[in-house]
């Protein structure tokens, strides 16, 4: 405010002293007979006046123009010559004074709606020297963000609020580059010597001067920090309940694999109460009926084990189940394996449990019945087990180069108890089974990939809760 009445007092004694001069030398130069000359000075307070206040620019001119012709008619009274030229001046000097209040008013009215901007706005502004070394002005707002007076920083060093050298040099650097710098983030010191973070804009206006704007980002930074608090949290609680959840999971693996440990014990203990009847008969029939047996009991025990020494512990390897239980099967009928060749290629069929026992249990029947049945004594053969996965399936093909089977018997509807089984097993598992043509007996079943909870009934076991 005080800044403001010298500067509106220093306005007015110009005009008033330029004035005063003029027409002191108007009245001089006419008491010596000129009066062409001095008019030309009647210009200058003119130019003052629609400087400093444009709107009482045409007032002026026309309020010094009467005082010019009343001089001149003063000193010339009779003289029309020198009136008309009198009266040309006073033309001219309002005519100016009209342009020129005009295009000031213009000029003034633009600059009083960009102070208003510059006063008003919510982001700190100020002005400073292209070499940012010293502050040349500032808006309220800076001074409210920083806790100074409005009036304190024009004229202080620019290292007063930016006062770390690294980040000034930077910012320095980046306007000096490409004339303008947008929203970087730096740290202001505030008048209590704190740090204010801040984001930092800078343009050129001029050649002389640069303007910045200031935008508090204290109320952002709190926001980052306490989310930054809460991401800490959380992910602390997540990676806890993720080590409670990893110990349950180990410890319903250990469970797990402790169930299916069991159950291929108690399987392999069938199996050997099989093998000591086997041992108090001499009936062959017996016999190959607890062979037989005992074999379903390993191709169930077999998958066990199998799927309890498995890495992922969800699925099984198919092959290896396949390939140890038809070795232990050659081994019970003690086939020679030179003789009857075996190739089987289930590779890379990974399947979970109860479809992979389901599986054991249709190649231990249909491998039965070809080294019972398929080959003549001392005939060599072969004996191959494909397995695949299509169209979200399980493709079985099991074949031999057996003799075949003898004619007129309807595999459709066996009576015998493997041929029973593996048809009951493929119906439970929605499953279609066909004979193809060729030498031998070739088998090609397709099987849902389900789990086999109905195996029991296959048995005719009844088991609640089973579907």
């Amino acid at each position: 405010m005080e800044s403001t009445i010298k500067r509106h007092l220093l306005q007015a004694t110009a005009v008033a002293g330029t004035t005063v001069a003029v027409v002191l030398l108007s009245v001089i130069s006419m008491q010596h007979g000129q009066h062409a000359i001095f008019p030309y000075f009647l210009l200058i307070p003119v130019l003052f006046v629609v400087w400093f206040w444009p709107k009482y620019g045409v007032i002026y001119s026309v309020l010094l123009g009467w005082i010019y012709i009343t001089i001149v008619y003063f000193f010339f009274p009779g003289d029309i010559s020198v009136l008309a030229g009198s009266t040309a001046w006073f033309f001219i000097l309002v005519s100016i004074g009209i342009v020129m209040s005009s295009f000031s008013f213009g000029q003034k009215r633009e600059e009083r709606k960009y102070q208003a901007i510059y006063e008003s706005s919510q982001a700190g502004l100020f002005t400073c020297t292209p070499d940012l070394k010293q502050i040349t002005g500032s808006n309220p707002q800076l001074g409210i963000l920083l806790g100074y007076d409005t009036a304190y920083l024009p004229g202080k060093d620019f290292t007063l609020i930016l006062p770390d050298a690294p980040s000034r040099e930077s910012f320095f650097s980046a306007l000096k580059d490409s004339g303008h710098v947008r929203n970087r983030e730096v740290q202001l010191l505030t008048q209590r010597k704190g740090l204010l973070w801040v984001l930092l804009s800078a343009a050129f206006v001029d050649e002389t001067t640069v303007i910045c704007s200031v935008i508090d980002l204290s109320d952002r930074k709190k926001a980052e920090d306490i989310l930054l608090t809460f991401n800490e949290i959380l992910e602390e609680g997540i990676k806890k309940r993720t080590t409670e959840l990893n110990a349950a999971l180990r410890e319903q693996v250990t469970l797990l694999r402790e169930i299916h440990h069991r159950v291929k014990n108690n399987l392999q203990l069938i199996a050997s109460l099989l093998n000591l009847q086997l041992r108090r008969t001499d009936d062959e029939k017996v016999r190959m009926a607890l062979k037989e047996s005992q074999n379903r009991v390993r191709a169930m025990a077999i998958v066990h084990q199998k799927h309890n020494a498995s890495e992922g512990f969800t699925h099984v390897d198919l092959q290896e189940c396949i390939r140890f239980m038809v070795l232990q099967i050659y081994q019970t009928f003690n086939t020679d394996a030179q003789r009857i060749n075996l190739t089987i290629d289930a590779k890379d069929v990974m399947i979970e449990i109860d479809t992979a026992i389901t599986i054991n249990l249709i190649i231990n029947e249909l491998v039965t019945n070809s080294l019972n049945y398929a080959f003549l004594s001392n005939q060599n053969g072969k004996i191959e087990i494909l397995v695949s996965r299509k169209n979200g399936k399980i493709v079985l093909i099991m074949g031999d180069t057996g003799v075949g089977m003898p004619p007129g018997l309807d595999w459709k509807q066996p009576t015998t108890l493997g041929l029973m089984i593996v048809t009951q097993l493929v119906q439970q598992m929605h499953g279609t089974i066909e004979k193809l043509d060729g030498s031998g007996t070739v088998f090609k079943i397709i099987l849902e990939e389900r789990p086999a909870v109905t195996i029991h009934s296959v048995f005719g076991v009844e088991q609640s809760g089973v579907n």
